[in-house]
């Protein structure tokens, strides 16, 4: 009987040893798994802390490539013009054949080519070569004569223009001006034709000068000085949108702060000293004084740190305008501190908006505050958006949040404690397994000491 209780008691010791072998495994399984998340919580913190990095856009082709209208040059061999004598002369069939041909030569074909510009200097000698090329000029309208050379034939609309340099040219179409222009100044897009000797109106002045053929003459702008800073008195006239009125945005102020962004933009120094001191956009400043007296801004300068809102970067091109900008870059941008509440940004040319490839896309734009716009958003309510021209855009230095140091700092504290508190559990069951072995010795030896020897 007695030995049966003591193999009993040695069974339930062998029963509770493996437990707590099992129960120490399960601890350290535990305990290597809770240090995982540790390390991996460590090493995620910086990045959860850091903006979101753009990635690089796919590369863009190096050099666009322009279907120009197929012009047949062996019809145009036949021209002259090396002599005074060849150059009163107009050669009928190449002349009407480059007439009718030019209406295909549309203005996306210049403006993709450059702008390329007649050179002048070189026409006396280069005629030949340039003979049928494509060119952009501009000038000021001197004289203009619609005539008809037979019946059923094209109406022909001649004008002879004055460039910003002083040099005449002729253009020749088959479209008429349009109706409405604000000076006499126009774009002639057209291909070169001959050195003409000529008048345009009956008994006019005979002038010899580049014969352009195109499609027809686009009223321009003269092309302005660069100016430093904002004309108040001109930005007085601008009027700003209210709810619902779809007012278009003035553009005598718009080109007007454009011209001022690219002349300050090529003037890092005067750039500084126009933005020192100003003030940066707030929520605050927004509602309670820009959205209720707009005018008291206008044309003031402003810090807008955050970023453009999604994909709403597009381009205007194709805008005949006194900077000779080859487009406009439009975007909208906002941050936390407006909550929904986004601004119209408006940059000259093909205005980096987006956060460049490798930057963060937080960054700090730097701009003049035009007018109210009014627009409905994706949730159909009326707002007014403000728009600002902006100069520059900069990367908003890469700073780590307060609470990085602080969450470093509790992970190493717990992972210390979680330490210690292994090494306990270890020695512990390593002294109860010791313990028990020392028992169960003893036991042993007790054992074999009662039993009688044979």
């Amino acid at each position: 009987m007695a030995a049966d209780t003591s193999d009993d008691r040695r069974q339930q010791r062998l029963r509770e040893l493996r437990q707590a072998q099992l129960a120490l495994r399960k601890r350290l399984v535990l305990m290597v798994l809770t240090l995982v998340v540790l390390i991996g919580f460590l090493f995620a913190i910086p990045k959860l802390a850091r903006p979101r990095r753009v990635a690089a856009p796919p590369p863009e082709p190096t050099q666009a490539e322009v279907a120009l209208p197929p012009l047949d040059l062996q019809v145009l061999a036949e021209v002259r013009d090396s002599t005074p004598e060849e150059r009163v002369v107009l050669e009928p069939e190449p002349f009407a054949y480059l007439l009718r041909m030019s209406l295909a030569l549309l203005p996306d074909h210049l403006r993709m080519l450059d702008e390329p510009a007649l050179p002048f200097d070189a026409i006396e000698h280069e005629a030949a070569e340039l003979r049928g090329r494509p060119f952009r000029l501009r000038g000021e309208l001197l004289e203009q004569r619609t005539m008809t050379r037979l019946p059923g034939a094209p109406t022909e609309h001649w004008y002879r223009l004055r460039d910003d340099g002083g040099r005449d040219f002729f253009h020749v179409s088959m479209r008429p001006l349009a109706q409405e222009f604000q000076e006499p100044y126009f774009r002639a897009d057209g291909y070169f034709f001959k050195v003409y000797t000529g008048s345009v109106e009956s008994g006019g002045e005979r002038v010899t000068a580049p014969l352009l053929v195109g499609r027809e003459l686009v009223p321009s702008y003269r092309r302005v000085e660069p100016v430093h800073e904002p004309d108040f008195t001109l930005l007085a006239d601008v009027r700003d949108a209210q709810f619902g009125d779809p007012t278009e945005l003035d553009q005598a102020g718009l080109w007007h702060l454009l011209n001022v962004a690219v002349a300050l933009r090529s003037d890092p120094q005067r750039l500084a000293r126009a933005f020192e001191g100003a003030p940066e956009l707030n929520r605050t400043l927004l509602e309670t004084q820009m959205l209720e007296s707009p005018a008291l801004f206008r044309g003031r300068p402003m810090l807008l740190p955050g970023s453009v809102v999604g994909d709403s970067v597009r381009y205007e091109v194709g805008l005949e305008n006194p900077l000779r900008l080859d487009a406009i870059t439009h975007a909208y941008w906002g941050n936390l501190s407006l909550g929904k509440q986004p601004v119209h940004l408006i940059g000259p040319g093909r205005f980096p908006m987006a956060a460049q490839p490798g930057e963060s896309g937080q960054r700090r734009f730097y701009g003049w505050f035009l007018q109210l716009e009014s627009a409905i958003d994706k949730e159909g309510n009326a707002r007014l958006y403000p728009v600002y021209v902006v100069a520059d855009a900069r990367q908003i230095p890469l700073e780590s949040p307060a609470f990085l140091h602080t969450a470093v700092i509790v992970f190493f504290g717990v992972a210390a404690l979680l330490a210690l508190f292994m090494i306990v559990l270890v020695v512990r069951d390593k002294r109860r397994s010791a313990t028990f072995e020392v028992e169960r010795t003893q036991r042993r030896h007790k054992r074999d000491a009662a039993q009688p020897r044979t």
